[in-house]
């Protein structure tokens, strides 16, 4: 990296607008608040993945846009990682952030080469050759670049170990890297640069410098260092421990070098690390229980001393990669290397810089190999020693070599055992890597909880894991590898002897949208005793909407952002910009988009949203404890004295009353808390309501203003009438509570409307009529009440029971909620022209005028104003008139971007 002295300053970012004008953005801190997100490389939830973030991880927040979806995105920066995630899932900060490299790059690359300077073409002439910060071997590394790579050297220094190094710039995917490589790895406009003779000579010494035969095969002169191995996904490695600036991630299975351990400001023992990223050695800290099974291993001194003791690359006269002095690639084609009767089969290196030679035992080394690289097997010998020793191919920056390793130093695997007949599986979990051999093989996909995977065998893996070799089909594309057994859910075939405890599961769900499978599949998984019915509703999607989107149905809170709330002219006034009232006024009736959003089961298949699809009979595993759970903290968890002068408690009325009206006990819980609120402190259950004394609706059955009258007085004017099937008059609250859950009872759970959600939403009870009968006009009530029934289980892993929607003709991804808070109104209130009379007389509504001119009229001054404020006119003002008819658009914007076009057709004679 070419470093420049800058002051801190704020990022501030320029970004060109479709104007051509740009804006500053200013740099934030972010902290994620969702347990876990997906950061994608464009602000699209069809853009591919990232990377991962955590909850309460601090990001930096460098940019924001309107994606694809609607939603605001903010680009995110961790470390040397950018992409995008959605700003809800982002708690943005006021704090702003300073760096001292403006562009926020932790690299210095550029877009295209520094130009208006002489340049030369160099050509690496090495295997591969590092380019470093600085000028020095000890500088840390930009760039690993492989032979006939091309650069641009822009100049030349004497680096600190006297020699003379390059100042080149290298482009890659419209990236350039700028950085220094020793001048001897280059040949520049045909020439290679000429060392001393006996620097080279030293070198070279040191690099060969060996004892044939020794055990483990490394270099003699060797020392110990600790070896560990990372444990978890996604792991931080930072500058410094604790709070120091995240350099990178690693995840499960990463070798790694603990070089030194030290306590941490959280009172937690912290290990600097060295391994590989990316084939860059680097270094940082990391919590020392991330690092599984350190254990001291004997290495070459010079690895352990550079740092470099996990990685395949070493510090030697060729800046990294063991060059070879008579010119060959790293290939063997000595004798029994291919022959036809030795099958080939996988095998992982355990050692660190491991040798691979050109012939066993003696023979010149081409490279070293460490813990977790992948070879073939492809042939073996017994030599002198009495030791084997295997030829194996490996792949170096996809790139096939070839070579001789000792059999003590590579586990191998076990064939793959072809099944008689393919299973089915699905993908269990996010991320998960395909392999093209099992364990550390080259991932060849990542597959998501869902996808639907042939297995055609098994391997037991070097990592004692068993592994299944798949064949699946991903973005059209037919692919094979491997994936451990543990992440895929696996249903046996009909005649198969292959066991699957996710059968019975599977045939449960099977037939529902596949759209619905995935939800139920993360819930099983967790939950396995868990029990799901699927409901055909026999109705059509749209159709279904089309009826709950009747005006007055489904009512949201007034003060609801505007997406929300419905737009149709009967809950709405475009002419003066309000929306109507209903149900006491503090409703407004509720959005197409809003009531999609609630009534699509796929967007509540979740801890919380499921239980809304639990049924609502009276169990046998609901208990005092579970209501209990729920009404902790609320006005219900309490005791009182009744009218009639008995002493009770609402968890033990709650019960009671359930058990003899056959209905959960949870559900009476919640719905008391959905109608009177945390702390009940309405009218409907004070009793002391005017004319209504000692009269209670806990339930706010026959609640909602009609006649002149408000909810709360028509709520009990039905209690106070006499009922005996409800035990009416409601003149106590046990009797108020009991009465409530037999209405409940008889009028909607006997009735196949047994789950919160089809009390909402009748789409099952046709005895009272689809889309009728239906007991709360809040759209967020099923959702909301769901998210108590939550609390009543202290162990969620019990068998609880599940009844799951669908419809025909649904979309292919679930409704999204609508989350738009510009208002909508696109209305003119007046439209007029100066001095003249429009035909017909304006209506904010009719969208269409005329008006007729003479001859010697050539211009005319139209105005308009809009309903709303916000919004924005275009198309008034003088206007020229040509002989003959003039057709003339005003247009009205609303501030969530909508237009409504007004045409005038003026008509000048001749």
């Amino acid at each position: 990296m070419i470093r420049y002295l800058m002051l801190p300053v704020m990022i501030t970012v320029l970004v060109m607008t479709g104007s051509n004008s740009t804006y500053a953005y200013t740099a934030v801190k972010g902290t994620v608040t969702c347990q876990s997100g997906k950061v994608r490389k464009e602000a699209s939830t069809n853009s591919s993945f990232a990377f991962g973030v955590r909850k309460d991880e601090e990001v930096t927040i460098v940019d924001e846009k309107k994606g694809n979806d609607g939603k605001v995105w903010y680009q995110i920066k961790i470390g040397a990682a950018t992409g995008y995630i959605r700003s809800d899932l982002i708690n943005k900060s006021k704090t702003k952030v300073k760096t001292e490299n403006v562009s926020g790059d932790e690299t210095s690359k550029t877009s295209s080469d520094s130009g208006g300077s002489k340049t030369a073409d160099g050509v690496v002439i090495v295997d591969i050759a590092i380019m470093r910060h600085e000028a020095s071997q000890k500088a840390e590394i930009e760039k690993c670049l492989k032979q006939n790579s091309e650069v641009k050297v822009a100049g030349a220094v004497a680096g600190d170990d006297g020699k003379t190094w390059y100042l080149v710039n290298y482009s890659q995917g419209g990236v350039t890297y700028r950085g220094y490589i020793r001048s001897d790895l280059l040949k520049v406009n045909g020439k290679v640069a000429t060392i001393q003779s006996e620097q080279k000579e030293q070198e070279n010494t040191t690099v060969t410098a060996k004892t044939p035969g020794a055990e483990g095969d490394t270099q003699s002169e060797a020392t110990t260092v600790q070896i560990g191995k990372i444990k978890g996904y996604g792991i931080n490695v930072r500058k410094t421990s604790v709070d120091g600036e995240v350099i990178c991630r690693v995840s499960q299975g990463q070798i790694v070098t603990v070089t030194e351990q030290t306590a941490g400001g959280d009172g937690k023992v912290w290990y600097k690390i060295s391994f590989i990223n990316n084939l860059t050695p680097q270094t940082g800290y990391i919590r020392a229980d991330y690092v599984d099974g350190v254990t001291q291993t004997v290495v070459a001194k010079e690895a352990a001393e550079s740092g470099d003791s996990v990685s395949g690359l070493r510090e030697n006269d060729n800046n990294g990669q063991v060059q070879d002095t008579e010119g060959d690639e790293l290939q063997n084609t000595g004798e029994g290397s291919d022959t036809d009767d030795y099958e080939p089969h996988a095998g992982a290196v355990n050692g660190i810089n491991v040798n691979v030679r050109k012939e066993p035992v003696n023979g010149e080394i081409v490279t070293w190999l460490s813990t977790g690289s992948t070879v073939t097997v492809i042939n073996e010998r017994s030599v002198e020693d009495g030791k084997i020793w295997y030829n194996i191919s490996y792949k170096f920056n996809n790139d096939e070599y070839k070579g001789w390793i000792l059999s003590d130093y590579v586990k191998t695997e076990e064939n793959t055992s072809d099944y008689s007949e393919a299973l089915t599986g699905l993908v269990k979990g996010s991320g998960i890597r395909i392999r093209e051999s099992a364990v550390n093989g080259t991932v060849v996909e990542q597959l998501s909880s869902g996808h639907r995977l042939n297995i055609l065998g098994e391997v037991m893996g070097s990592d004692e894991q068993k592994w299944y070799y798949v064949d699946f089909t991903c973005k059209g594309t037919e692919k094979k590898g491997y994936i451990r057994s543990d992440l895929v859910h696996v249903i046996a075939t009909e005649g198969s002897t292959k066991p699957s405890a996710d059968v019975d599961f599977e045939q449960s769900i099977s037939s529902l949208p596949e759209s619905y499978k995935a939800g139920l599949r993360t819930l099983h998984e967790k939950y396995p005793n868990w029990r799901f019915e699927t409901v055909d509703t026999g109705l059509d999607w749209n159709e279904s909407i089309a009826a709950e989107c009747s005006v007055g149905k489904n009512l949201v809170a007034y003060n609801s952002i505007s997406s929300w709330k419905s737009t149709v002219p009967q809950a709405y006034n475009w002419n003066q910009n309000i929306w109507y009232r209903f149900d006491g006024g503090s409703w407004a009736a509720a959005s197409a988009e809003l009531i999609s959003y609630y009534m699509d089961p796929r967007n509540f298949l979740n801890e919380s949203g499921i239980f809304q699809f639990e049924l609502l009979d009276n169990l046998d595993y609901q208990n005092e404890q579970g209501v209990a759970n729920i009404i902790k903290g609320s006005f219900l968890d309490s005791e009182f004295i009744d009218t009639d002068g008995a002493p009770r408690s609402y968890v033990s009325v709650i019960t009671e009353t359930a058990r003899a009206t056959g209905i959960s006990p949870y559900h009476l819980a919640t719905r008391i808390l959905q109608e009177q609120g945390l702390y009940g402190r309405s009218q409907s259950i004070s009793g002391t309501v005017g004319g209504y004394e000692g009269v209670f609706n806990y339930f706010n059955i026959g609640a909602y203003e009609a006649n002149g009258r408000g909810p709360i007085i028509n709520g009990l004017i039905y209690a106070s009438k006499y009922d005996e099937e409800f035990f009416r008059p409601w003149n106590s609250r046990y009797k108020s509570i009991l009465g409530s859950a037999k209405y409940l009872s008889d009028k909607y759970v006997k009735k196949g409307q047994n789950t919160l959600y089809f009390e909402k939403f009748n789409v099952v009870n046709r005895e009272n009529g689809i889309y009728k009968h239906q007991y709360m006009s809040n759209i967020q009530a099923a959702s909301s009440e769901s998210a108590k029934m939550r609390k009543a289980y202290s162990d969620m892993n019990t068998t609880l029971v599940f009844r799951i929607p669908y419809y025909y003709n649904m979309p292919e991804a679930p409704c999204e909620k609508p989350t738009g808070e510009s208002n909508p109104n696109n209305y003119l209130s007046g439209l007029s022209v100066d001095g003249m009379v429009i035909a017909p007389q304006f209506n904010s509504a009719v969208d269409t005028y005329y008006l007729t001119v003479d001859n010697s009229v050539t211009s005319i001054n139209i105005s308009a104003s809009p309903v709303a404020a916000t919004s924005v006119v275009g198309g008034a003002g003088i206007v020229n008139l040509e002989v003959g008819t003039n057709t003339i658009l005003i247009v009205c914007k609303a501030q969530n971007g909508n237009i409504r076009t007004y045409t005038l057709y003026v008509q000048r004679n001749l």
